[in-house]
């Protein structure tokens, strides 16, 4: 699923798999190429007609369905911001590392 931002039903999206990984891109400078990190379910007050935070969605989950999935969240540095732009080179190098990073993950675990 590709969506700008996060929504509540993503609670209900999630509650059927048994790992999710999200994907965002960030401005950090303490992120160098990418970041992958695992996420904890934390009912927060992020919510709003807007925003909603990954681990909102994982208590949310838990609560709604009584079940929660494995979650990761890779993040990916990015560079320009305007919507026309399109990622830069840059950032299309690192989104490249993250995908060899997981396909070098798959073979090593077999999968």
């Amino acid at each position: 699923m590709r969506h700008y931002q996060l929504h509540l039903e993503d609670a209900d999206l999630i509650s059927y798999k048994s790992k999710v990984l999200f994907v965002d891109a960030t401005k950090a400078a303490d992120v160098e190429s990418f970041r992958i990190e695992k996420m904890a379910s934390k009912m927060d007050f992020s919510f709003s007609s807007h925003a909603i935070s990954i681990p909102a969605i994982m208590a949310t989950c838990q609560q709604c369905f009584d079940r929660v999935p494995q979650v990761h969240l890779l993040t990916i540095r990015g560079y320009a911001w305007e919507l026309e732009q399109g990622m830069t080179p840059a950032a299309q190098r690192n989104l490249m590392t993250a995908t060899e990073y997981f396909r070098n993950e798959s073979c090593a675990s077999g999968m």
